[in-house]
Protein backbone atom coordinates (compact mmCIF):
# COMPACT_ATOMS: atom_id res chain seq x y z
CA UNK A 1 0.00 0.00 0.00
CA UNK A 2 2.82 1.98 0.84
CA UNK A 3 4.62 1.57 -2.72
CA UNK A 4 1.84 2.36 -4.68
CA UNK A 5 -0.88 5.17 -2.19
CA UNK A 6 -4.05 2.87 -3.40
CA UNK A 7 -5.93 2.06 -0.36
CA UNK A 8 -6.28 -1.85 0.60
CA UNK A 9 -9.50 -2.92 -0.99
CA UNK A 10 -7.80 -1.46 -4.39
CA UNK A 11 -4.51 -3.47 -2.91
CA UNK A 12 -6.29 -6.51 -2.24
CA UNK A 13 -8.25 -6.83 -5.54
CA UNK A 14 -5.20 -6.22 -7.77
CA UNK A 15 -3.12 -8.78 -5.95
CA UNK A 16 -5.93 -11.46 -5.75
CA UNK A 17 -6.55 -10.90 -9.91
CA UNK A 18 -3.04 -11.27 -10.78
CA UNK A 19 -2.42 -14.03 -8.40
CA UNK A 20 -5.65 -16.00 -10.03
CA UNK A 21 -4.14 -15.37 -13.42
CA UNK A 22 -1.25 -16.69 -12.79
CA UNK A 23 1.63 -13.76 -12.31
CA UNK A 24 2.24 -14.00 -8.85
CA UNK A 25 2.81 -16.62 -6.50
CA UNK A 26 1.34 -16.57 -2.34
CA UNK A 27 4.26 -17.50 -0.38
CA UNK A 28 2.84 -15.89 2.90
CA UNK A 29 -0.13 -14.76 4.27
CA UNK A 30 0.49 -11.12 3.31
CA UNK A 31 3.73 -11.64 1.16
CA UNK A 32 3.45 -12.64 -3.15
CA UNK A 33 6.24 -12.76 -5.37
CA UNK A 34 6.78 -12.99 -9.60
CA UNK A 35 5.49 -16.28 -10.97
CA UNK A 36 7.97 -16.13 -13.59
CA UNK A 37 10.79 -13.53 -15.16
CA UNK A 38 9.35 -10.68 -16.50
CA UNK A 39 10.02 -10.71 -20.40
CA UNK A 40 12.50 -8.33 -21.86
CA UNK A 41 11.02 -6.00 -24.10
CA UNK A 42 10.51 -7.43 -27.67
CA UNK A 43 13.33 -6.97 -30.13
CA UNK A 44 12.67 -4.77 -32.93
CA UNK A 45 15.35 -4.70 -36.23
CA UNK A 46 15.41 -2.22 -38.40
CA UNK A 47 17.20 -2.12 -42.13
CA UNK A 48 19.12 0.47 -43.83
CA UNK A 49 20.51 -0.15 -47.43
CA UNK A 50 22.95 2.20 -48.94
CA UNK A 51 24.13 2.36 -52.44
CA UNK A 52 27.70 2.75 -51.50
CA UNK A 53 29.67 3.51 -48.01
CA UNK A 54 32.23 6.11 -49.95
CA UNK A 55 30.87 9.02 -49.31
CA UNK A 56 30.68 11.36 -45.83
CA UNK A 57 27.03 11.91 -45.82
CA UNK A 58 26.45 8.48 -46.44
CA UNK A 59 28.86 7.33 -43.56
CA UNK A 60 27.20 10.61 -41.21
CA UNK A 61 23.78 8.52 -41.98
CA UNK A 62 24.98 5.10 -40.94
CA UNK A 63 26.67 6.45 -37.97
CA UNK A 64 23.48 8.17 -37.21
CA UNK A 65 21.43 5.29 -36.94
CA UNK A 66 23.69 2.93 -35.38
CA UNK A 67 24.05 5.56 -32.58
CA UNK A 68 20.22 6.09 -32.24
CA UNK A 69 19.68 2.07 -32.43
CA UNK A 70 22.16 1.33 -29.64
CA UNK A 71 20.63 3.89 -27.05
CA UNK A 72 17.11 2.48 -27.94
CA UNK A 73 18.52 -1.39 -27.73
CA UNK A 74 17.13 -2.21 -31.65
CA UNK A 75 19.16 -4.33 -33.81
CA UNK A 76 20.45 -2.49 -37.13
CA UNK A 77 20.83 -4.39 -40.12
CA UNK A 78 22.73 -2.17 -42.76
CA UNK A 79 23.29 -3.43 -46.59
CA UNK A 80 25.61 -2.19 -49.25
CA UNK A 81 25.45 -3.06 -52.75
CA UNK A 82 28.01 -1.37 -54.11
CA UNK A 83 26.29 -0.34 -56.58
CA UNK A 84 26.06 -3.36 -57.53
CA UNK A 85 22.37 -4.83 -57.82
CA UNK A 86 22.92 -8.48 -57.35
CA UNK A 87 26.03 -7.78 -54.80
CA UNK A 88 24.80 -7.37 -51.31
CA UNK A 89 27.22 -7.18 -48.45
CA UNK A 90 25.42 -7.90 -45.18
CA UNK A 91 26.55 -6.59 -41.66
CA UNK A 92 24.60 -7.12 -38.52
CA UNK A 93 25.33 -4.15 -36.16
Amino acid sequence: MARTAFNKGMCFRLLYTLHQCGFLDKVGENRYRLASEVRRRRLYRVGYAAQGQDTSSTGDVRTGLAVAAEREHVELITVDNRYQPKDCATHAD
